[in-house]
């Protein structure tokens, strides 16, 4: 006599409609999990410029205890901008605000310096950005990238240049 296990195959066997919808769970969670891991690197880049601001912060407090002196409000943020120099063509520098240049004139409006490095880098202003300075509303990153470029090839005086970190 022999034996076979139709029965047991036939109760894990799974069907058809069984096979798709456990495709669907799964293409469901592989979603959520690619949502999740942007949400983690959108978290990631706040907690980094997070931390460069409390460094800002916190080496200006240490400078102002030592002086004495009032600090200036530092301006957070900072981007690489190329522009065309007339007799060295094209030149690439990585650019900030001096601390206390937090306003600039672009045009006919006076918007803020560092909302004006975020625009450029391609991020959104929050509501309380644009709540202070509505006109940024319409600035596109084109436009904030020109007049970085614009400001470093007429050398103002409220850029620094951000020198390369040495590598050890």
């Amino acid at each position: 006599m022999a034996t076979t296990n139709d029965k047991e195959t036939k109760e894990t066997a799974m069907s058809p409609e069984e096979v798709k919808a456990l495709q669907k769970r799964l293409a469901a969670a592989e979603k959520r999990a690619e949502e999740a891991a942007a949400a983690n690197d959108e978290l990631r880049n706040a907690a980094t410029e997070a931390q460069e601001q409390a460094k800002v912060l916190a080496d200006q407090i240490q400078a102002s205890a030592a002086s004495g002196t009032v600090p200036a409000k530092p301006v957070i943020g900072k981007i690489e901008v190329e522009w065309e120099d007339p007799r060295k063509g094209s030149q690439k520098r990585t650019i900030a605000f001096k601390d206390g240049h937090t306003r600039v004139r672009m045009g006919q409006n006076i918007v803020g310096s560092a909302e004006l490095i975020k625009i450029a880098q391609g991020k959104a202003l929050t509501k309380a950005q644009l709540g202070q300075f509505p006109e940024m509303e319409e600035i596109t990153q084109e436009e904030a990238l020109e007049h970085l470029a614009k400001l470093v090839a007429i050398q103002y005086g409220g850029l620094k240049p951000i020198k390369k970190a040495k590598k050890k």
